[in-house]
C-alpha cells in the first residue's frame, strides 16, 4: 500500500485558520493605526482524530490502530509537502500541506483508541521557469 492509498481515519476534523501580513503603523497625534496589508499568511491546519481499528478502509496492512499509529508516523517523516485531497481543502486552494507536528494522546483503559493530533501549514507548488 502505498502513501496515496491511505485514508485518514474516520474520526477525524481539520480546522483552518489563516492570518493576513500586514503591517501597522500608529497614528501621529491621534488614535489608531494605519493598516498596511501586503497578502495572506500560509493556512494553519489542525488535523485531529481518533484512531480506531478499521477492517474496510485502510488496506489489510493498517486494520489495527497501531497499524494506522505506525502509518501516520511514516507520514510525518515525510521530508517534503504532501498532496492532500478532498473538498474541505479544494474551498481553500490548498492542494499541498506541510507537517509540523504529530501527537499522539493515549487515553488510559482504552486500548482499542488512540486520539491524534497534525499540525501543518499550506504549501504552494513554485514554478521556476529557466528561460
Amino acid at each position: 500500500m502505498g502513501y496515496s492509498d491511505f485514508l485518514m481515519p474516520l474520526a477525524t476534523l481539520v480546522d483552518f485558520s489563516r492570518q493576513k501580513a500586514m503591517t501597522t503603523t500608529p497614528v501621529i497625534g491621534g488614535s489608531g493605526t494605519v493598516k498596511e496589508i501586503f497578502g495572506f499568511e500560509d493556512w494553519k491546519v489542525s488535523i485531529k482524530g481518533i484512531i480506531l481499528p478499521d477492517s474496510a478502509r485502510n488496506g489489510s496492512t493498517n486494520k489495527t490502530v497501531e497499524g494506522q499509529k505506525q502509518f501516520l508516523q511514516k507520514y510525518f517523516e515525510i521530508a517534503d509537502s504532501i498532496e492532500v485531497d478532498g473538498q474541505i481543502f479544494a474551498n481553500r486552494n490548498i492542494t499541498r500541506i506541510t507537517l509540523e507536528s504529530l501527537t499522539f494522546s493515549p487515553q488510559q483503559g482504552r486500548p482499542n483508541m488512540m486520539p491524534f493530533t497534525i499540525e501543518a501549514t499550506s504549501d504552494e507548488d513554485i514554478l521556476i521557469q529557466i528561460k
